[in-house]
């Protein structure tokens, strides 16, 4: 289960309920341009976002409602590769491991292991998805490595 952590007042609307802490951003820190034709309100009339953020696990780490959103429920594979995606990035998980040991290609050519995936983060994923699935801890560390070494592949397969 996740934690979370009221850090401002939030206006909520009744259907979407969020168990998520609250950062209200000024206008002006926006990332969106409001010259856009998309998005064609004055700045006197726009209204500053909430972002939401929930925190997941016993070390709290943060991910956005949006991205929380996203996630596919329907199976604990899917649900982890698309949490480790979102949590550590595509570029983290294309040059770090599970573990941090070298492999047997490694080994072989008297290389260096890639680094160690943060075990914080590691242990608040493995928390969101035994709570959620009847599975153990060891099932979800073999679909982090799959996702890392799946990342891996692809990047190899582009710098072809």
């Amino acid at each position: 289960k996740f934690k979370t952590k009221p850090l401002a007042k939030m206006n909520r609307s009744p259907q979407k309920e969020h168990r998520a802490v609250t950062i209200s951003k000024s206008p002006n820190s926006r990332k969106t341009n409001l010259n856009t034709e998309k998005n064609r309100r004055s700045k006197e009339n726009a209204k500053p976002h909430s972002h939401y953020l929930v925190a997941i696990g016993p070390n709290n780490t943060l991910l956005s409602d949006l991205n929380f959103n996203k996630l596919d429920w329907s199976c604990y594979k899917v649900s982890t590769a698309l949490l480790c995606e979102m949590i550590f990035g595509k570029k983290v998980l294309e040059t770090h491991t599970l573990r941090g040991r070298p492999g047997p290609y490694e080994v072989s050519k008297n290389l260096e292991g890639k680094p160690r995936l943060a075990p914080e983060k590691l242990d608040d994923i493995v928390s969101l998805i035994t709570d959620k699935f009847p599975v153990d801890r060891k099932k979800v560390e073999l679909e982090v490595i799959r996702a890392c070494r799946n990342a891996a592949s692809a990047l190899r397969r582009k710098l072809r």
